[in-house]
């Protein structure tokens, strides 16, 4: 459940991303400032009677962070099983218009 929801997110913050093709990066945890605010809006949205289009899916096996949006790409970490049976925390690095897997690198042993 916790990978659908982590997929969910990213194609929110994706979609959001395409709609605003001049949209302000969040390069870093937090946005430009630090702060957790966006200095620009999108409006009111009515949910309810427009669902956003889901552009494309990725899996997010075992995804805990948030996301990092900048140069027309999507950075998340994941959990991945290692061969010797424990989980590696790994960044996943996603094309931002099509989902593509740009690239992936370990980082070390997850809890």
């Amino acid at each position: 459940m916790k990978t659908i929801l982590n997929s969910v997110l990213l194609l929110v913050v994706v979609a959001s991303s395409a709609v605003q093709s001049s949209a302000e990066d969040w390069g870093q945890y937090r946005g430009t400032l630090g702060n957790g605010v966006s200095q620009e809006s999108i409006g009111t949205i009515d949910w309810d009677s427009k669902t956003p289009e889901i552009l494309w899916k990725a899996p997010t096996p075992l995804g805990f962070s948030s996301l990092s949006v900048a140069n027309g790409r999507a950075f998340t970490l994941i959990a991945r099983d290692a061969e010797n049976g424990t989980k590696v925390e790994t960044c996943l690095a996603l094309d931002a218009n099509t989902g593509e897997k740009l690239w992936t690198i370990p980082l070390g042993t997850s809890d």
